[in-house]
């Protein structure tokens, strides 16, 4: 079924460039399948919101969160291990955490600002037809500062909601990532082979048997949401040591039809699992499962799907698009919600919800990145002012 490659390969594989991902004709560099497999599921969880959580249509839909989540993971420990962080001096490795931190952080922050702005808008002004008080915003500011700075979901949420309810997922991925990064960059082996299984062992038996639901619920230490985005990340770094197993060898024909099989069936479990109800702990965590073997294979390129998906300027776009339109549909559906009020009468616009959707995303994403690609001339003109003066 397959055949090894030759000797045992380091760090980075010989058929990969620089950043750990193989070119694909001209240079290439981003995965079409999983470009579609981030489209697919953000559509998931704008249907799962959309129908009133689920209450109708996409009843898991917000499992889907966990696929995004197990790919973070296996992208966030790619480029460590790829950058051989661990044979780096303490000294350095803290300083690659540092960098790494105010990389993401200032990722996500321009992200969740704007999406943060239009929620405010939209509640407190457009729908309401009226400005608050100067006493109430302090109070809103208050409570969403910490939203704004992508800690809330370490506590600082108090048990609620926040504003722009899918920003959790994003506050909760940046302070997972920082954790794990930390733990690795002290403690790398000792994390790696003991205390990370032995943590999700540990997290996803809580969970399983826990009744509490929100992922906005604080338990102890940190909140659920947490714990749910950490334990999926977890599966991602799993899913890097898979992929590296498979990457090292050369599959005959036989055996990457049985990896192209095992990659549909793993992807289709997953989105088999967002139609069911009630699934509970143990659903998240299968699905966690397949994720993390379906990314592995993707990645690897030894199944028939990265011939039969070909990347493109359109299928580049969808990675940007999926974040992009997670961010979003809080500010459009906060609108319908609050002009046409009830589940049916959402129902029957689901179309126009769609439409609206798709089209306020197109224009945050061009904003967005005009912003990132000004910005740097800005800030550089600001310095040479500041440094002339």
């Amino acid at each position: 079924m397959y055949s090894r490659r030759g000797p045992k390969m380091g760090v980075l594989a010989e058929s990969m460039n620089c950043k750990g991902v193989r070119t694909l004709g001209r240079g290439r560099q981003r995965n079409a399948v999983i470009d579609m497999v981030r489209i697919i599921f953000s559509m998931i969880i704008l249907g799962y919101h959309f129908y009133g959580n689920g209450k109708k249509h996409f009843l898991g839909g917000y499992m889907g969160v966990e696929v995004f989540c197990v790919l973070a993971g296996f992208l966030f420990f790619r480029e460590y291990d790829q950058k051989r962080v661990a044979e780096l001096e303490m000294d350095q490795r803290f300083i690659y955490l540092k960098a790494h931190t105010g990389k993401r952080f200032w990722r996500f922050f321009g992200y969740s600002f704007i999406g943060y702005i239009m929620v405010f808008v939209v509640r407190y002004v457009w729908t309401n037809y009226n400005i608050i008080s100067a006493k109430a915003f302090f109070d809103v500011m208050v409570r969403d500062i910490w939203e704004l700075l992508l800690v809330t979901m370490g506590g600082f949420n108090q048990n609620s909601v926040t504003a722009n309810k899918v920003i959790w997922t994003v506050s909760s991925m940046f302070l997972m990532e920082f954790f794990i990064l930390g733990l690795l960059a002290i403690y790398e082996k000792k994390y790696l082979y003991f205390w990370m299984p032995a943590s999700v062992l540990c997290m996803c038996g809580w969970y399983i048997n826990d009744r509490q639901g929100s992922q906005y619920i604080f338990q102890g230490l940190t909140t659920v949401g947490n714990i749910r985005v950490y334990i999926a990340m977890c599966f991602g770094i799993g899913s890097y040591f898979l992929y590296k197993k498979l990457a090292s060898l050369e599959f005959r024909r036989f055996g990457a039809i049985l990896l192209t099989i095992a990659e549909g069936l793993c992807y289709a479990w997953c989105i088999y699992t967002t139609f069911r109800a009630g699934g509970g702990g143990l659903w998240l965590f299968c699905l966690c499962l397949a994720a993390g073997i379906a990314i592995a294979i993707t990645f690897s390129e030894k199944s028939y799907s990265s011939i039969f998906a070909k990347g493109n300027k359109m299928t580049d776009q969808f990675g940007e698009f999926s974040l992009c339109i997670y961010i979003v549909q809080a500010s459009v559906l906060e609108y319908f919600m609050r002009t046409y009020g009830h589940e049916n009468a959402l129902w029957e616009r689901k179309f126009e919800f769609l439409g609206v959707t798709i089209l306020v995303t197109f224009i945050y994403m061009l904003f967005v990145k005009g912003i990132y690609s000004s910005a740097p001339k800005i800030i550089g003109k600001i310095k040479d002012s500041v440094v002339k003066t």
